[in-house]
Protein backbone atom coordinates (compact mmCIF):
# COMPACT_ATOMS: atom_id res chain seq x y z
CA UNK A 1 0.00 0.00 0.00
CA UNK A 2 2.81 2.54 0.85
CA UNK A 3 4.14 1.74 -2.49
CA UNK A 4 1.05 2.34 -4.42
CA UNK A 5 0.16 5.74 -2.85
CA UNK A 6 3.82 6.81 -3.41
CA UNK A 7 3.10 6.12 -7.08
CA UNK A 8 0.03 8.46 -6.88
CA UNK A 9 1.47 11.03 -5.66
CA UNK A 10 4.12 10.88 -7.84
CA UNK A 11 1.53 10.88 -10.61
CA UNK A 12 -0.54 13.95 -9.40
CA UNK A 13 3.09 15.77 -9.09
CA UNK A 14 3.79 15.02 -12.71
CA UNK A 15 0.08 15.83 -13.61
CA UNK A 16 0.23 19.37 -11.68
CA UNK A 17 3.52 20.22 -13.10
CA UNK A 18 2.10 19.37 -16.82
CA UNK A 19 -0.72 21.62 -16.16
CA UNK A 20 1.53 24.45 -14.96
CA UNK A 21 3.34 24.31 -17.82
CA UNK A 22 0.60 24.25 -20.31
CA UNK A 23 -1.06 27.36 -18.56
CA UNK A 24 2.26 28.98 -18.19
CA UNK A 25 2.94 28.72 -21.97
CA UNK A 26 -0.59 29.65 -23.07
CA UNK A 27 -0.03 33.51 -24.46
CA UNK A 28 -3.47 34.17 -23.01
CA UNK A 29 -2.28 33.28 -19.23
CA UNK A 30 0.45 36.13 -19.26
CA UNK A 31 -1.42 38.61 -21.61
CA UNK A 32 -2.79 40.94 -18.50
CA UNK A 33 0.67 41.25 -17.39
CA UNK A 34 2.44 41.76 -20.64
CA UNK A 35 0.10 44.39 -21.56
CA UNK A 36 0.51 46.12 -18.19
CA UNK A 37 3.80 45.71 -18.85
CA UNK A 38 4.09 47.05 -22.54
CA UNK A 39 1.91 50.16 -20.51
CA UNK A 40 4.77 50.57 -18.19
CA UNK A 41 7.07 51.26 -20.95
CA UNK A 42 4.96 53.05 -23.27
CA UNK A 43 4.59 55.82 -20.32
CA UNK A 44 8.20 55.78 -19.29
CA UNK A 45 9.05 56.16 -23.25
CA UNK A 46 6.15 59.32 -23.99
CA UNK A 47 6.86 60.73 -19.94
CA UNK A 48 10.25 59.76 -18.59
CA UNK A 49 10.08 62.54 -16.24
CA UNK A 50 6.48 62.22 -14.80
CA UNK A 51 7.05 58.36 -14.71
CA UNK A 52 10.63 58.57 -12.34
CA UNK A 53 8.05 60.83 -9.94
CA UNK A 54 5.51 58.48 -9.73
CA UNK A 55 8.21 55.70 -8.89
CA UNK A 56 9.62 58.10 -6.78
CA UNK A 57 6.30 58.59 -5.11
CA UNK A 58 5.58 54.70 -5.07
CA UNK A 59 8.90 54.10 -3.33
CA UNK A 60 8.37 57.00 -1.22
CA UNK A 61 4.71 55.83 0.05
CA UNK A 62 5.77 52.28 0.71
CA UNK A 63 9.02 53.64 2.92
CA UNK A 64 6.33 55.80 4.69
CA UNK A 65 4.52 53.20 5.29
CA UNK A 66 7.73 50.85 6.74
CA UNK A 67 8.35 54.08 8.77
CA UNK A 68 5.06 54.36 10.42
CA UNK A 69 4.74 50.78 10.89
CA UNK A 70 7.83 50.86 13.13
CA UNK A 71 7.52 53.92 14.54
CA UNK A 72 3.83 51.84 16.12
CA UNK A 73 4.92 49.29 16.61
CA UNK A 74 8.08 50.34 19.06
CA UNK A 75 6.02 53.02 20.74
CA UNK A 76 3.02 50.80 21.39
CA UNK A 77 3.62 47.91 21.58
CA UNK A 78 7.62 47.53 23.05
CA UNK A 79 7.12 51.13 24.95
CA UNK A 80 10.70 52.44 23.05
CA UNK A 81 10.19 56.12 23.75
CA UNK A 82 9.23 57.86 20.75
CA UNK A 83 11.86 59.41 20.01
CA UNK A 84 14.22 56.49 20.03
CA UNK A 85 11.26 54.72 17.70
CA UNK A 86 11.45 57.75 15.30
CA UNK A 87 15.42 56.99 14.99
CA UNK A 88 14.68 53.73 14.22
CA UNK A 89 11.73 53.74 11.94
CA UNK A 90 13.92 56.78 9.81
CA UNK A 91 17.11 54.21 9.41
CA UNK A 92 14.66 51.40 8.55
CA UNK A 93 12.82 53.31 5.78
CA UNK A 94 15.40 55.35 4.70
CA UNK A 95 16.89 51.50 3.51
CA UNK A 96 14.18 50.23 2.09
CA UNK A 97 13.84 53.89 0.40
CA UNK A 98 16.97 54.58 -0.93
CA UNK A 99 17.19 50.49 -2.05
CA UNK A 100 14.41 51.26 -3.90
CA UNK A 101 15.02 54.72 -5.59
CA UNK A 102 18.89 53.33 -6.68
CA UNK A 103 17.33 50.08 -8.54
CA UNK A 104 14.37 51.48 -9.72
CA UNK A 105 13.26 54.93 -9.64
CA UNK A 106 16.62 55.80 -11.06
CA UNK A 107 17.85 52.27 -12.63
CA UNK A 108 20.68 52.66 -11.24
CA UNK A 109 22.13 49.10 -10.89
CA UNK A 110 26.27 50.07 -11.77
CA UNK A 111 28.17 48.72 -8.60
CA UNK A 112 31.61 50.71 -9.97
CA UNK A 113 30.61 53.58 -8.13
CA UNK A 114 28.75 52.32 -4.78
CA UNK A 115 31.47 53.59 -2.88
CA UNK A 116 30.87 57.19 -4.10
CA UNK A 117 27.21 57.05 -3.60
CA UNK A 118 27.51 55.52 -0.21
CA UNK A 119 29.63 58.45 1.19
CA UNK A 120 27.06 60.86 -0.36
CA UNK A 121 24.56 58.94 0.82
CA UNK A 122 26.05 58.92 4.61
CA UNK A 123 25.81 62.97 4.20
CA UNK A 124 22.37 62.80 3.01
CA UNK A 125 22.02 60.18 5.44
CA UNK A 126 22.71 62.92 8.60
CA UNK A 127 21.19 65.55 7.14
CA UNK A 128 17.65 64.25 7.08
CA UNK A 129 18.37 62.22 9.71
CA UNK A 130 18.68 65.04 11.90
CA UNK A 131 16.38 67.12 10.46
CA UNK A 132 13.57 64.42 10.88
CA UNK A 133 14.56 64.01 14.74
CA UNK A 134 14.15 67.64 15.17
CA UNK A 135 11.02 68.41 13.62
CA UNK A 136 9.02 65.13 15.50
CA UNK A 137 10.42 67.10 18.80
CA UNK A 138 9.19 70.00 17.88
CA UNK A 139 5.85 68.70 17.02
CA UNK A 140 5.40 66.58 20.05
CA UNK A 141 7.15 68.66 22.87
CA UNK A 142 6.41 72.33 21.66
CA UNK A 143 3.32 72.11 19.45
CA UNK A 144 1.62 68.97 21.49
CA UNK A 145 0.85 67.16 18.18
CA UNK A 146 0.58 63.53 18.25
CA UNK A 147 3.82 61.77 17.52
CA UNK A 148 2.44 60.15 14.75
CA UNK A 149 1.28 63.19 12.84
CA UNK A 150 4.80 64.86 13.90
CA UNK A 151 6.48 61.71 11.75
CA UNK A 152 4.20 62.06 9.15
CA UNK A 153 4.76 65.78 8.23
CA UNK A 154 8.51 65.38 9.03
CA UNK A 155 8.45 62.98 6.04
CA UNK A 156 6.89 64.79 3.55
CA UNK A 157 9.76 67.05 3.60
CA UNK A 158 12.26 64.15 4.00
CA UNK A 159 10.92 62.76 1.10
CA UNK A 160 11.75 65.90 -0.87
CA UNK A 161 15.11 66.72 0.74
CA UNK A 162 15.85 63.36 -0.44
CA UNK A 163 14.19 63.31 -4.23
CA UNK A 164 16.40 66.44 -5.37
CA UNK A 165 19.30 65.02 -3.27
CA UNK A 166 19.20 61.63 -5.21
CA UNK A 167 18.49 63.06 -8.25
CA UNK A 168 21.25 65.59 -7.96
CA UNK A 169 23.55 65.01 -5.83
CA UNK A 170 23.58 60.59 -5.13
CA UNK A 171 22.51 59.67 -8.78
CA UNK A 172 23.47 62.82 -10.99
CA UNK A 173 25.32 60.91 -13.32
CA UNK A 174 22.95 57.81 -13.92
CA UNK A 175 19.23 59.24 -13.98
CA UNK A 176 18.61 58.98 -17.76
CA UNK A 177 15.73 56.77 -17.80
CA UNK A 178 17.51 54.47 -20.21
CA UNK A 179 14.76 55.77 -22.95
CA UNK A 180 14.51 59.11 -22.03
CA UNK A 181 17.72 61.56 -23.77
CA UNK A 182 20.23 62.23 -21.21
CA UNK A 183 20.19 66.08 -20.05
CA UNK A 184 22.46 68.47 -20.95
CA UNK A 185 24.19 70.58 -18.85
CA UNK A 186 22.19 73.52 -18.05
CA UNK A 187 18.95 71.18 -17.35
CA UNK A 188 20.62 69.75 -14.25
CA UNK A 189 20.75 71.81 -11.05
CA UNK A 190 24.06 72.51 -9.65
CA UNK A 191 25.15 71.75 -6.13
CA UNK A 192 24.36 75.22 -5.19
CA UNK A 193 21.04 75.11 -6.51
CA UNK A 194 20.42 72.18 -4.78
CA UNK A 195 21.74 73.62 -1.18
CA UNK A 196 19.67 76.57 -2.31
CA UNK A 197 16.00 74.57 -2.78
CA UNK A 198 17.10 72.43 0.75
CA UNK A 199 17.53 75.78 2.31
CA UNK A 200 14.35 77.17 1.40
CA UNK A 201 12.45 74.21 2.27
CA UNK A 202 13.90 74.47 5.78
CA UNK A 203 12.99 78.20 5.73
CA UNK A 204 9.29 77.57 5.07
CA UNK A 205 9.03 74.63 7.58
CA UNK A 206 9.92 77.05 10.01
CA UNK A 207 8.33 79.94 9.02
CA UNK A 208 5.06 78.01 8.66
CA UNK A 209 5.07 75.73 11.79
CA UNK A 210 6.32 78.29 14.35
CA UNK A 211 3.48 79.12 16.66
CA UNK A 212 1.32 77.64 14.07
CA UNK A 213 -1.27 77.17 16.62
CA UNK A 214 -1.29 80.85 18.22
CA UNK A 215 -0.14 83.18 15.52
CA UNK A 216 -1.76 84.48 13.87
CA UNK A 217 -5.12 84.16 16.24
CA UNK A 218 -8.03 82.98 15.55
CA UNK A 219 -11.35 84.98 14.34
CA UNK A 220 -14.74 84.41 13.43
CA UNK A 221 -14.57 82.77 10.09
CA UNK A 222 -11.76 80.76 10.56
CA UNK A 223 -14.15 79.25 14.08
CA UNK A 224 -17.00 78.33 11.72
CA UNK A 225 -14.96 76.20 9.31
CA UNK A 226 -13.32 74.54 12.12
CA UNK A 227 -17.29 73.95 13.39
CA UNK A 228 -18.56 72.62 9.96
CA UNK A 229 -15.26 70.33 10.14
CA UNK A 230 -16.20 68.70 13.51
CA UNK A 231 -19.01 67.99 12.28
CA UNK A 232 -18.68 66.21 9.24
CA UNK A 233 -15.85 64.71 10.94
CA UNK A 234 -18.36 63.53 14.05
CA UNK A 235 -21.43 63.29 12.78
CA UNK A 236 -21.05 63.31 8.71
CA UNK A 237 -23.49 66.15 8.67
CA UNK A 238 -22.41 69.17 6.27
CA UNK A 239 -23.70 72.34 8.16
CA UNK A 240 -22.88 74.08 11.52
CA UNK A 241 -24.43 72.64 15.04
CA UNK A 242 -26.90 75.56 16.70
CA UNK A 243 -27.95 73.84 19.84
CA UNK A 244 -27.62 70.09 21.01
CA UNK A 245 -29.00 67.66 18.04
CA UNK A 246 -29.74 70.85 16.08
CA UNK A 247 -27.88 71.55 13.05
CA UNK A 248 -28.18 74.21 10.28
CA UNK A 249 -27.04 73.97 6.84
CA UNK A 250 -23.37 75.14 5.97
CA UNK A 251 -24.11 76.68 2.75
CA UNK A 252 -24.45 80.37 4.27
CA UNK A 253 -20.21 80.07 4.15
CA UNK A 254 -18.53 81.20 1.27
CA UNK A 255 -15.54 78.85 2.03
CA UNK A 256 -16.58 75.40 0.79
CA UNK A 257 -16.08 71.27 0.34
CA UNK A 258 -12.58 71.81 -0.79
CA UNK A 259 -11.13 73.32 2.37
CA UNK A 260 -14.27 71.15 5.02
CA UNK A 261 -13.40 67.94 4.27
CA UNK A 262 -9.35 68.07 4.46
CA UNK A 263 -9.75 69.49 7.91
CA UNK A 264 -12.53 67.23 8.85
CA UNK A 265 -10.04 64.29 7.93
CA UNK A 266 -7.49 65.89 9.99
CA UNK A 267 -9.89 65.64 13.30
CA UNK A 268 -10.65 62.76 12.56
CA UNK A 269 -7.35 60.78 12.23
CA UNK A 270 -5.23 63.26 14.50
CA UNK A 271 -8.02 64.57 17.14
CA UNK A 272 -10.14 67.88 17.31
CA UNK A 273 -7.75 70.77 17.98
CA UNK A 274 -6.95 73.96 15.91
CA UNK A 275 -3.40 72.92 15.40
CA UNK A 276 -4.75 69.32 13.72
CA UNK A 277 -6.66 72.07 11.71
CA UNK A 278 -4.00 74.41 10.97
CA UNK A 279 -1.87 71.43 10.21
CA UNK A 280 -4.02 70.81 6.69
CA UNK A 281 -3.31 74.86 5.62
CA UNK A 282 0.38 73.95 6.33
CA UNK A 283 -0.03 71.41 3.58
CA UNK A 284 -2.22 73.43 1.29
CA UNK A 285 0.92 76.29 1.66
CA UNK A 286 3.38 73.54 0.92
CA UNK A 287 1.75 72.31 -2.11
CA UNK A 288 1.61 75.87 -3.07
CA UNK A 289 5.17 76.39 -3.23
CA UNK A 290 5.67 72.81 -4.88
CA UNK A 291 3.75 73.54 -7.43
CA UNK A 292 4.40 77.82 -8.14
CA UNK A 293 8.57 76.25 -8.41
CA UNK A 294 7.41 73.87 -10.93
CA UNK A 295 5.01 76.32 -13.02
CA UNK A 296 8.32 78.70 -13.16
CA UNK A 297 10.29 75.72 -14.64
CA UNK A 298 7.59 74.53 -16.93
CA UNK A 299 7.32 78.18 -18.53
CA UNK A 300 10.87 79.19 -18.27
CA UNK A 301 12.44 78.61 -21.75
CA UNK A 302 15.80 78.66 -20.16
CA UNK A 303 17.71 79.16 -16.70
CA UNK A 304 15.03 76.82 -15.47
CA UNK A 305 16.09 75.96 -12.11
CA UNK A 306 17.62 79.51 -11.26
CA UNK A 307 14.22 81.23 -12.20
CA UNK A 308 12.30 78.97 -10.21
CA UNK A 309 14.31 78.90 -6.92
CA UNK A 310 13.89 82.99 -7.58
CA UNK A 311 10.46 82.70 -7.67
CA UNK A 312 10.27 80.38 -4.80
CA UNK A 313 12.65 82.46 -2.34
CA UNK A 314 10.00 85.70 -3.21
CA UNK A 315 7.48 82.90 -2.30
CA UNK A 316 8.33 81.03 1.03
CA UNK A 317 9.67 85.04 2.25
CA UNK A 318 6.35 86.41 1.33
CA UNK A 319 4.97 87.42 5.36
CA UNK A 320 0.88 87.33 3.80
CA UNK A 321 1.20 83.93 2.54
CA UNK A 322 1.99 82.98 6.38
CA UNK A 323 -0.52 85.33 7.60
CA UNK A 324 -3.33 84.57 5.06
CA UNK A 325 -2.67 81.10 4.61
CA UNK A 326 -1.89 79.61 8.56
CA UNK A 327 -5.79 80.61 9.27
CA UNK A 328 -8.17 77.88 8.08
CA UNK A 329 -9.44 79.78 5.33
CA UNK A 330 -10.36 79.64 1.41
CA UNK A 331 -7.67 82.00 0.37
CA UNK A 332 -4.19 79.92 -0.04
CA UNK A 333 -6.35 77.03 -1.25
CA UNK A 334 -8.15 78.47 -3.78
CA UNK A 335 -4.90 79.79 -5.42
CA UNK A 336 -3.09 76.36 -5.24
CA UNK A 337 -5.95 74.96 -7.01
CA UNK A 338 -5.45 77.55 -9.94
CA UNK A 339 -1.93 77.21 -10.11
CA UNK A 340 -1.98 73.43 -10.22
CA UNK A 341 -4.32 74.24 -13.03
CA UNK A 342 -1.87 77.02 -14.94
CA UNK A 343 0.40 73.32 -14.54
CA UNK A 344 -1.94 71.36 -15.75
CA UNK A 345 -2.32 73.83 -18.47
CA UNK A 346 1.18 74.01 -19.13
CA UNK A 347 1.70 70.41 -19.67
CA UNK A 348 -1.37 70.02 -21.41
CA UNK A 349 -0.26 72.07 -24.30
CA UNK A 350 2.51 69.92 -25.09
CA UNK A 351 0.59 66.19 -24.83
CA UNK A 352 -1.46 64.79 -27.55
CA UNK A 353 -4.04 63.88 -25.14
CA UNK A 354 -7.22 65.09 -23.93
CA UNK A 355 -7.24 63.83 -19.96
CA UNK A 356 -4.15 66.74 -19.12
CA UNK A 357 -7.11 69.05 -20.19
CA UNK A 358 -9.61 67.43 -18.03
CA UNK A 359 -7.67 67.48 -15.26
CA UNK A 360 -6.14 71.46 -15.53
CA UNK A 361 -10.20 71.97 -16.01
CA UNK A 362 -11.09 70.46 -13.15
CA UNK A 363 -8.55 72.04 -10.69
CA UNK A 364 -9.52 75.02 -12.31
CA UNK A 365 -13.30 74.14 -10.99
CA UNK A 366 -11.74 73.40 -7.60
CA UNK A 367 -10.38 76.78 -7.62
CA UNK A 368 -13.86 78.43 -8.35
CA UNK A 369 -15.53 76.43 -5.63
CA UNK A 370 -12.97 76.89 -3.03
CA UNK A 371 -14.50 80.40 -2.66
CA UNK A 372 -16.68 83.29 -4.20
CA UNK A 373 -13.50 85.18 -4.69
CA UNK A 374 -12.11 82.74 -7.14
CA UNK A 375 -15.42 81.76 -8.84
CA UNK A 376 -15.71 86.09 -9.64
CA UNK A 377 -12.14 86.36 -11.03
CA UNK A 378 -11.99 82.80 -13.10
CA UNK A 379 -15.35 83.07 -14.79
CA UNK A 380 -14.68 86.28 -16.86
CA UNK A 381 -10.81 85.07 -17.01
CA UNK A 382 -11.42 81.81 -18.80
CA UNK A 383 -13.87 83.02 -21.04
CA UNK A 384 -11.10 85.78 -22.48
CA UNK A 385 -8.86 83.04 -22.25
CA UNK A 386 -11.18 80.88 -24.89
CA UNK A 387 -10.95 83.88 -27.19
CA UNK A 388 -7.39 83.95 -27.11
CA UNK A 389 -6.87 80.34 -27.45
CA UNK A 390 -9.78 78.72 -29.23
CA UNK A 391 -8.45 78.47 -32.57
CA UNK A 392 -4.80 76.74 -30.84
CA UNK A 393 -6.52 73.98 -28.86
CA UNK A 394 -8.72 71.53 -30.70
CA UNK A 395 -12.47 70.91 -29.79
CA UNK A 396 -12.17 67.86 -27.91
CA UNK A 397 -9.28 69.66 -25.52
CA UNK A 398 -11.85 72.76 -24.70
CA UNK A 399 -14.59 70.23 -24.19
CA UNK A 400 -12.60 68.56 -22.13
CA UNK A 401 -11.53 71.31 -20.10
CA UNK A 402 -15.15 72.41 -19.90
CA UNK A 403 -16.20 69.49 -18.74
CA UNK A 404 -13.66 69.28 -15.61
CA UNK A 405 -14.72 73.12 -14.68
CA UNK A 406 -18.46 72.06 -15.16
CA UNK A 407 -18.42 68.91 -12.79
CA UNK A 408 -16.89 70.85 -9.93
CA UNK A 409 -19.38 73.64 -9.92
CA UNK A 410 -22.54 70.95 -10.44
CA UNK A 411 -20.99 69.13 -7.37
CA UNK A 412 -20.82 72.58 -5.40
CA UNK A 413 -24.28 73.67 -6.31
CA UNK A 414 -25.71 70.21 -5.16
CA UNK A 415 -23.79 70.00 -2.27
CA UNK A 416 -22.75 73.29 -0.94
CA UNK A 417 -25.07 75.79 -2.31
CA UNK A 418 -28.56 73.59 -2.96
CA UNK A 419 -30.58 76.81 -4.03
CA UNK A 420 -30.19 79.96 -6.67
CA UNK A 421 -31.41 82.37 -3.30
CA UNK A 422 -28.30 81.08 -1.66
CA UNK A 423 -26.60 81.66 -4.83
CA UNK A 424 -27.02 84.96 -4.88
CA UNK A 425 -26.37 85.76 -0.95
CA UNK A 426 -22.82 84.03 -2.03
CA UNK A 427 -21.82 86.03 -4.84
CA UNK A 428 -23.15 89.42 -2.68
CA UNK A 429 -21.69 88.64 0.38
CA UNK A 430 -18.87 91.10 -0.19
CA UNK A 431 -21.19 93.98 0.04
CA UNK A 432 -23.53 93.17 2.98
CA UNK A 433 -23.51 96.86 4.36
CA UNK A 434 -24.99 98.04 0.14
CA UNK A 435 -22.11 100.53 -0.22
CA UNK A 436 -22.50 101.91 -3.32
CA UNK A 437 -20.26 101.18 -5.94
CA UNK A 438 -18.83 104.56 -6.61
CA UNK A 439 -18.08 104.93 -2.94
CA UNK A 440 -16.15 101.44 -2.90
CA UNK A 441 -14.61 102.17 -6.15
CA UNK A 442 -12.70 105.73 -4.96
CA UNK A 443 -12.24 104.72 -1.50
CA UNK A 444 -10.18 101.69 -2.26
CA UNK A 445 -8.29 103.32 -5.50
CA UNK A 446 -7.27 106.03 -2.66
CA UNK A 447 -4.90 102.62 -0.97
CA UNK A 448 -3.07 102.62 -4.07
CA UNK A 449 -1.31 106.02 -2.82
CA UNK A 450 -1.56 106.07 0.94
CA UNK A 451 -1.18 102.64 1.95
CA UNK A 452 2.28 100.28 1.69
CA UNK A 453 0.63 97.24 1.21
CA UNK A 454 -1.70 98.27 -1.81
CA UNK A 455 1.47 100.28 -3.09
CA UNK A 456 3.65 97.12 -2.90
CA UNK A 457 0.93 95.16 -4.87
CA UNK A 458 0.32 97.73 -7.66
CA UNK A 459 4.09 98.21 -8.03
CA UNK A 460 4.16 94.55 -8.58
CA UNK A 461 1.85 94.62 -11.15
CA UNK A 462 3.17 97.37 -12.98
CA UNK A 463 7.28 95.77 -13.28
CA UNK A 464 5.05 92.61 -14.23
CA UNK A 465 2.20 93.82 -16.97
CA UNK A 466 4.87 96.43 -18.52
CA UNK A 467 7.26 92.93 -19.12
CA UNK A 468 4.48 91.60 -20.75
CA UNK A 469 3.51 94.55 -22.68
CA UNK A 470 7.38 94.88 -24.04
CA UNK A 471 7.02 91.36 -24.85
CA UNK A 472 4.43 91.22 -26.83
CA UNK A 473 5.80 94.59 -29.08
CA UNK A 474 9.47 92.27 -29.16
CA UNK A 475 7.20 89.45 -30.48
CA UNK A 476 8.46 87.36 -27.95
CA UNK A 477 6.62 83.95 -26.87
CA UNK A 478 4.29 84.55 -24.24
CA UNK A 479 3.23 80.72 -21.94
CA UNK A 480 -0.64 80.42 -22.27
CA UNK A 481 -0.34 79.85 -18.41
CA UNK A 482 1.35 83.39 -17.92
CA UNK A 483 -1.58 85.01 -20.05
CA UNK A 484 -3.84 83.32 -18.49
CA UNK A 485 -2.33 84.59 -14.90
CA UNK A 486 -1.95 88.04 -15.79
CA UNK A 487 -5.50 88.19 -17.31
CA UNK A 488 -6.34 87.03 -13.64
CA UNK A 489 -4.32 89.74 -12.57
CA UNK A 490 -6.65 92.14 -14.32
CA UNK A 491 -9.53 91.28 -12.99
CA UNK A 492 -8.76 90.71 -9.34
CA UNK A 493 -7.45 94.14 -9.39
CA UNK A 494 -10.89 95.33 -10.80
CA UNK A 495 -13.19 92.69 -8.15
CA UNK A 496 -11.12 94.57 -5.52
CA UNK A 497 -11.99 98.00 -6.67
CA UNK A 498 -15.51 96.89 -6.30
CA UNK A 499 -15.19 94.82 -2.63
CA UNK A 500 -14.38 96.33 0.88
CA UNK A 501 -11.34 96.60 0.19
CA UNK A 502 -9.48 93.74 2.81
CA UNK A 503 -6.24 93.51 1.56
CA UNK A 504 -6.81 89.22 1.35
CA UNK A 505 -8.51 89.85 -1.85
CA UNK A 506 -5.76 91.15 -4.08
CA UNK A 507 -3.82 88.46 -2.37
CA UNK A 508 -3.70 86.30 -4.97
CA UNK A 509 -2.64 88.36 -7.64
CA UNK A 510 0.08 89.44 -5.05
CA UNK A 511 1.24 86.10 -5.00
CA UNK A 512 1.10 85.48 -8.86
CA UNK A 513 2.99 88.44 -9.77
CA UNK A 514 5.64 87.37 -7.34
CA UNK A 515 6.09 84.00 -8.43
CA UNK A 516 6.13 85.10 -12.54
CA UNK A 517 8.74 88.26 -11.19
CA UNK A 518 11.65 86.66 -12.10
CA UNK A 519 10.70 85.21 -14.67
CA UNK A 520 8.81 88.10 -16.63
CA UNK A 521 12.22 90.27 -15.58
CA UNK A 522 14.86 87.80 -17.57
CA UNK A 523 12.29 87.22 -20.61
CA UNK A 524 12.05 91.31 -20.78
CA UNK A 525 13.67 92.65 -24.10
CA UNK A 526 16.49 95.26 -22.66
CA UNK A 527 18.48 95.14 -25.79
CA UNK A 528 19.00 98.78 -25.73
CA UNK A 529 20.56 98.55 -22.51
CA UNK A 530 23.58 95.92 -23.03
CA UNK A 531 25.02 96.85 -19.65
CA UNK A 532 21.40 95.71 -17.60
CA UNK A 533 21.67 92.11 -19.67
CA UNK A 534 25.24 91.38 -18.98
CA UNK A 535 24.44 92.16 -14.91
CA UNK A 536 21.35 90.00 -14.91
CA UNK A 537 22.84 87.66 -16.93
CA UNK A 538 26.14 87.25 -14.24
CA UNK A 539 24.00 87.35 -11.40
CA UNK A 540 22.15 84.13 -13.00
CA UNK A 541 25.60 82.66 -13.66
CA UNK A 542 26.21 82.42 -9.75
CA UNK A 543 23.19 80.59 -8.96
Amino acid sequence: MPAIRALFEECVEVQHACYTARVLSNPMTLRPLHNLLRLYAGLTASHPSFMRLARFVISGGTATAVNLGTLFVLTHFFGVWYIYSSIAAFAVSFFVSFSLQKLWTFGDTALDKVHVQATKFLAVILVALGINTMLIYAFVEYMHAHYLLGQLVSGLFIAVINYFSYKHIVFSQSHTDSIAPAATPRERMSYFQVAMLLAAVLLFTFLALFRLSENPPTWMDEGVIDQISINIAAYGIYGIQTAPDTFTSANFMTTSFPVFYPVAASFALFGTTLLNARIVMFAFMALLCVTGYFLIQSVARERKYSLALFSLFLLVTFAPLYGHGKNVLGEVPGLLFFVASLLALSYAQRATQFRPWLVSGTLLGLSMVTKPLYLLILLPTTLVMYVVMYRRVSFVNMVAFGLGVTAMLVLWFFLHVTSIAVLKEILFAANTNNVALSTRILENASQFISQLQPIYFFGLLAVWWGSLLLRLRGSIKISDAELFAAVFSVMNLLMYLASRGFYRYFFPAEVLALLFLPHALYETPLTNNPFLVRSLDLELEKI
